[in-house]
This record gives C-alpha cells, sequence and structure tokens, in this order.
C-alpha cells in the first residue's frame, strides 16, 4: 500500500505561466537598505530600535498602543515617538533621531529614505518591508498568537455571549428609538418607520450572537484552520477582542445594523459586524469535512479505474475543482492538508523552481496573498486546482492500475497463454507481472 501511494501521488510542480508572473511581479529581497543604514549606528541606535516588543502581556501591547495613537493625535513626530515610546521606527527616523555622528557613520551605505519609501509604496508579490518595523509587528503577532482565545475564555467565564459593557453600550440606541416611537404616537405620526428600525435593529442583535455562538463552538470544537491560526493574527486578535467584550464597544449604524467597534494592534480603528464574523467562519474552520469527502471521493476515484468503466475526464474535473475556489478561501486550500496528508504548501516545497526565485513555496504564496494581485491569485488558483485534479487522476489511474496487474495474475495462476493478446496487452502483462 505504501508503494502504490508513492507511485500514485504526484509531485508538485509549479507552471510556466506562474513562474513568469512572479518575476514580473518583483525577486524577493533578502534584506532592505534600511537594515544597513541603521546597521551602521551601533549596538545603542539597535538596542533601542528593537526593545519595543519585549512584551510579556496583551495588556501591556494595548497600551503601548494607545499611547503610540495619542501621541499621533497629538501631532507628535514619529521621530519623538520612536524615542518616548520606543516604537522603532524606520531607518530614516533612527538617523534623524541620532543627528551627524550617526550619519558619518552611514556614509558609503545606500540612502535608507529610499528604502524606507520603496517599503511604503512597494505592492508587488514581494514587498520589501523596513527590518526594524518588521521586526516589532512579527513580536506583535508572535503575543497575539500565543495569547489567542482569551476572549473565548472570557465569554465562557461570564457565561453568555454579550458582556456588561456590550449592553450599556446598547441601550443608548435602544432608548433614541425608543424615544421616537412615543413622540409620534403623541403627534399622531406613523409609528411604523420606527417599529420597523427596532426589529431591524433586534433582528442584527440576535443575528450577531447566533454567529458568536457559532465562533465559539468552532474554536472549543473542530477549531480554526491552519491559514488564520499560522497567517492571520489580525482575525485572531478580531475574534478575541469582540468575544471578550470588555474593550470593544457596541453602536448600530444607519443601516440598523450593530457592529462591535474595536482598535487593531496597529491603532487604527475596526468595527466589525455579523458578515465579517460569518467570513471568518465561512472560510477558516479546519476543513475536516473537506478532508473526509476528499479521501471519500478518492477511495471511489480508485475503485472507478479498476472497473474501467468511464475514462477520467481532467478538463472537466478540473474545472468542477476550481469553481470551488476563490480568494476568500485560497489561504485554507494552500495551507490544510485536504487532500491527503500534506498541504499543497508542503507538496509545492519540493518544486526545484522556487530556487529560481531564491524563496520557499510558503513565501511566495503567502506574498501573493497579502499582495492581491489578481493576476498572481488567479493563477494560484490555477496551481492549487490543477495540483488537486492530478492527485484525483492519480488515484484513478492507480485503481486501473491495480486491475491490470490482478488480471495479470489472475492469467498466471490459471496457466493461460498470452497468444491472443496485443503487443501493447503482452507489454502491460508482463510490465505488471514483474
Amino acid at each position: 500500500m505504501a508503494d502504490d501511494n508513492k507511485i500514485f501521488t504526484p509531485s508538485y510542480s509549479m507552471s510556466d505561466g506562474l513562474l513568469s508572473r512572479l518575476k514580473e511581479a518583483g525577486r524577493p529581497r533578502e534584506r532592505g537598505q534600511g537594515f544597513d543604514a541603521v546597521a551602521s549606528l551601533g549596538q545603542d541606535a539597535m538596542d533601542l530600535a528593537l526593545q519595543e516588543t519585549d512584551t510579556s502581556s496583551l495588556a501591556e501591547l494595548k497600551d503601548n498602543i494607545d499611547f503610540e495613537k495619542r501621541l499621533k493625535e497629538e501631532g507628535v513626530s514619529g521621530e519623538e515617538i520612536a524615542a518616548r515610546a520606543g516604537s522603532g521606527e524606520d531607518a530614516m527616523d533612527m538617523l534623524s533621531k541620532y543627528g551627524k555622528d550617526a550619519q558619518e557613520k552611514a556614509k558609503g551605505m545606500p540612502d535608507p529614505g529610499a528604502a524606507t519609501t520603496a517599503a511604503k509604496t512597494n505592492t508587488s508579490a514581494f514587498p520589501m518591508r523596513s527590518p526594524l518595523k518588521q521586526e516589532r509587528q512579527g513580536n506583535i503577532n508572535n503575543l497575539i498568537k500565543k495569547t489567542f482565545g482569551r476572549g473565548f475564555k472570557a465569554s465562557a467565564k461570564r457565561g453568555s455571549i454579550f458582556g456588561k459593557k456590550t449592553f450599556a453600550d446598547f441601550q443608548p440606541s435602544i432608548k433614541q428609538k425608543q424615544e421616537e416611537f412615543l413622540k409620534a404616537q403623541k403627534s399622531g405620526e406613523s409609528t411604523l418607520n420606527t417599529f420597523a428600525d427596532l426589529s431591524e435593529i433586534s433582528g442584527s442583535l440576535q443575528s450577531l450572537k447566533r454567529v458568536m455562538e457559532e465562533a465559539g463552538k468552532v474554536h472549543r470544537g473542530v477549531g480554526w484552520d491552519n491559514h488564520l491560526l499560522e497567517d492571520k493574527p489580525e482575525l485572531q486578535y478580531m475574534l478575541d477582542e469582540v468575544m471578550d467584550g470588555n474593550d470593544a464597544s457596541v453602536d448600530v449604524d444607519e443601516n440598523n445594523t450593530v457592529g462591535f467597534n474595536i482598535t487593531m494592534p496597529d491603532g487604527s480603528p475596526r468595527r466589525v459586524t455579523e458578515d465579517d464574523l460569518n467570513n471568518i467562519l465561512l472560510n477558516h474552520i479546519k476543513p475536516t469535512v473537506k478532508a473526509n469527502e476528499a479521501a471519500k471521493e478518492f477511495a471511489e476515484l480508485d475503485q472507478l479505474g479498476y472497473n474501467g468503466r468511464l475514462p477520467f475526464d481532467y478538463d472537466a474535473q478540473f474545472k468542477v475543482n476550481r469553481s470551488k475556489i476563490n480568494k476568500d478561501n485560497l489561504g485554507s486550500y494552500l495551507k490544510n492538508p485536504i487532500f491527503g496528508a500534506s498541504s499543497f504548501i508542503q507538496d509545492a516545497e519540493e518544486d526545484p523552481k522556487f530556487r529560481e526565485l531564491n524563496t520557499t513555496a510558503n513565501d511566495v504564496y503567502n506574498n501573493i496573498l497579502k499582495s492581491g494581485d489578481p493576476a498572481l491569485v488567479e493563477e494560484a488558483i490555477d496551481e492549487v486546482a490543477n495540483h488537486q485534479t492530478r492527485k484525483m487522476q492519480a488515484k484513478y489511474d492507480g485503481g486501473k492500475a491495480r486491475k491490470q496487474k490482478d488480471e495479470a495474475e489472475l492469467r498466471k495462476s490459471k496457466g493461460e497463454s498470452t497468444s491472443d493478446m496485443s503487443v501493447a496487452d503482452k507489454i502491460e502483462y508482463y510490465r505488471n507481472l514483474a
């Protein structure tokens, strides 16, 4: 059985089309020019630049976020934020902070300003980022991943989806609508609009509650997919903040939709709605069901090949497979072992073409996902669908070969002659006997 798997599991091979597009998008940089400039500033500068992420708790992280946000609102410069908050700004900011001595040390090095500008404007599949910011973001992301689940624990501890803060934030919107309703009654105006608003708000709240309950079941049960756990700390953070309910404020928009207002780790505001949570559930639940369905389908293909009643239609199967993949669930198809023991990325790492790009399959496809480049995304979808289809055909061909081997052994056991066989059948017969 192990030999069969070895024979009939095809290896990944990057298409020439994707390879060309990746080369056009730009090769990955091993390190930015800004890193070289900062490295020349001495150990003290580096220590200051990297110290900001040595956090031990999420509370400390949030304090840092709030502090930097307040400074920016007050018009404090990036250089000053770096000095006061240890936030690890770009190379240019560090050069400015340390003055002429630092600039003298950096003479002969590439212009760090050009590097940081390129980092901010680069939209290729291989974006260049300041190593200092990358270090900071990496530490923040690791902290988020490490603490993922805190919101679900808080919700379970209080025994309800919504906390006291949620209901307190929700009351003003409801009270306002109630007052409008009573005012309309007294004036003899129609109350239908206000009644409809109240009904829509109530429905939105109940729907939001149901999807949060479903998220809780997923977290405690089947779990989240590898793409969310490995590559989506922002979604982990969003889930935790909403489920926690202690910091997120609740409001009702002009469409009577209830939403949570949270502050993301980079200090930016984010309003989270039922649709946002539904998208996470749709695209990031661990694909156990998909994997089980695929295993069943592979077994059926093996049997179809053995029976030999229908030929394998590669083009038709490719279209079916591709229709199930889109830009939103592509990451899940890339990172999870849906069609066998290994994921697409794990299979792809064996392709020597990645050496031409001086990178790894994981980095390439992560950058494609981050870039959002439509052409590259479509190429990646094609790659996944083709890889899946090749695996399916391999299972079919494996069943077909197994049937031919069984027939050859049966002929041998009966002492039947091969004289009535065609040349092609004889070749196949003796090959299967070997």
